[in-house]
């Protein structure tokens, strides 16, 4: 009867612990806690034909990514007491925000947005409505931001600012500061590939009235630095004479990223901020950076926001007042092959030099076959076609520097991706059950947590397998011991 007893313990204990209410509770990845996340700009009306293009855009000031599991981004009415949900995210999401980063939600109706939206949905806002992030439930969740503009009096925290005109958006002008300050300014929203550290300026806005609680100094602080940066910023082709396209490499090895480089075959150095890379119809806008004369630049994953298509294509170095800078049209290339300059002209070579010196390797097989050519990667190629109308960035974007000398060894990222090892469990669990890894992260520091996450995800899953397997294993031996299956058991 003691037996019997355990044994039905055991399996009540486990079937506890796999509905979440034993021990196991400690192989929860998220914390109960809410999060600190800011709503650091929103835009309601994208002008003329742009009714829809709505945007917000939320900022992680800490120095941990942020998880947005069980968060809601709610929108209320003028007088409204109850939320409208504009995306929401489950308990067991994966989706986080960088440290020192933002996080960009876009109405689906945005497609021609400057920089690609994080999430989108077809939700709109609108004059003198207010906009929340909450933790948990609609309307009750506890609240981690909140703003309203115009006649709103819906409960959420009141900026002070009229309605936005067409193509302005609320901004918030002190990210690392309380008491939040907000303005009326021209703004490019930013996305999660973008990061603010303490100390920087909130990038690519353009104050053009200001409002709100305590506004004003920090707003002409602002509206200064702008200033004195539009003035040293190049305008015409002239002024970017020397750069120069040096190396394409659009179908990158297993492991690696498509990248684009440029070099600077002056003496003198340039500034790049205002420099326009044109891929096809999609635009990028570089940052302030300077390259000394002989150095060159790469730009690759975060810093590329303009993909290369697989198949071939022109890209340009556009001057601001649209002066051609450079042209570069490269061939369909083969995966792993680069189109790099050797002196006044472009080759296809087999040697990939990320920022280094470029080295000519000729295709051993001259006379590729078309089944040879026809492996290129349709997915880059549908990714570059279906947003080809998408301008992608107006600015703030910057590259790894080289002198040219070397193989690129003084970038933070390395082309070939490092790989975790994982445990071995884990792994046999992985391919037992079929699990997979988002290997989506944008940076090393990104990529480790997205692994630690995933193995914490799948150590979870491991142990509801097994106290799953104790939950049937005692309820049955408890079931046959009742009805006297088990009463010739020696045990």
């Amino acid at each position: 009867m003691k037996k019997t007893i355990l044994w039905a313990g055991v399996g009540i204990m486990a079937l506890a612990n796999w509905f979440g209410f034993g021990p196991g509770q400690a192989y929860q990845t998220h914390a109960a806690e809410s999060p600190t996340i800011l709503i650091s700009a929103v835009q309601i009306n994208g002008g003329s034909g742009g009714s829809n293009h709505d945007y917000i855009e939320l900022f992680n000031p800490g120095d941990q990514a942020v998880s947005l599991a069980r968060v809601r981004l709610v929108k209320r009415s003028e007088t409204g007491s109850s939320d409208s949900s504009i995306k929401s995210w489950s308990a067991a999401s994966t989706v986080s925000i960088p440290a020192h980063s933002y996080f960009l939600w876009a109405n689906s109706d945005f497609t021609n947005i400057a920089r690609i939206p994080d999430e989108t949905t077809s939700s709109t806002l609108a004059n003198n409505n207010g906009i929340a992030l909450r933790y948990g439930d609609l309307d009750s969740g506890s609240l981690i931001d909140s703003l309203s503009w115009g006649d709103a009096q819906n409960s959420f925290l009141d900026s002070g600012l009229e309605n936005p005109t067409e193509n302005q958006a609320i901004v918030r002008t002190n990210l690392y500061n309380s008491p939040a300050t907000f303005a009326l300014a021209s703004h490019t929203p930013n996305n999660s590939s973008i990061k603010l550290l303490p100390g920087d300026n909130p990038v690519d806005s353009s104050c053009a009235s200001t409002g709100g609680t305590q506004a004003s100094d920090t707003t002409t602080e602002n509206t200064n630095n702008n200033d004195s940066s539009q003035a040293d910023t190049q305008s015409s082709a002239s002024d970017f004479s020397g750069i120069k396209i040096s190396e394409i490499y659009p179908y990158p090895n297993d492991g690696e990223e498509e990248f684009l480089e440029l070099v600077n075959t002056s003496s003198a150095s340039i500034n790049l901020e205002g420099l326009v890379v044109k891929v096809g119809t999609r635009k990028q806008t570089l940052a302030n950076q300077s390259l000394s004369g002989g150095h060159m630049v790469g730009f690759r994953g975060d810093s590329l926001v303009v993909p290369l298509s697989n198949s071939g294509q022109t890209v340009e170095l556009l001057a601001p007042n649209g002066g051609l800078v450079d042209s570069v049209t490269y061939p369909k290339l083969k995966q792993g092959q680069s189109y790099s300059l050797f002196d006044e002209s472009f080759k296809v070579t087999q040697e990939v030099t990320y920022t280094g010196a470029n080295v000519y390797i000729a295709d051993q097989d001259a006379t590729t076959s078309q089944d040879d050519t026809a492996q290129d990667s349709t997915s880059s190629d549908t990714t570059s076609d279906s947003s080809s109308d998408q301008s992608d960035s107006q600015g703030g974007t910057t590259g790894d520097v080289s002198d040219g000398s070397g193989s690129g060894t003084t970038n933070t990222n390395g082309q070939t991706a490092s790989q975790s090892t994982k445990n071995p469990i884990l792994q046999f669990f992985d391919d037992l059950f079929g699990g997979s890894q988002d290997e989506q992260s944008t940076s090393a520091e990104e990529g480790a947590e997205s692994q630690t996450q995933n193995d914490s995800n799948r150590a979870q899953g491991v142990a509801g397998a097994i106290t799953f397997g104790l939950a049937i294993i005692g309820l049955g031996t408890y079931a046959m011991y009742k009805f006297g299956i088990a009463q010739h058991w020696p045990f």
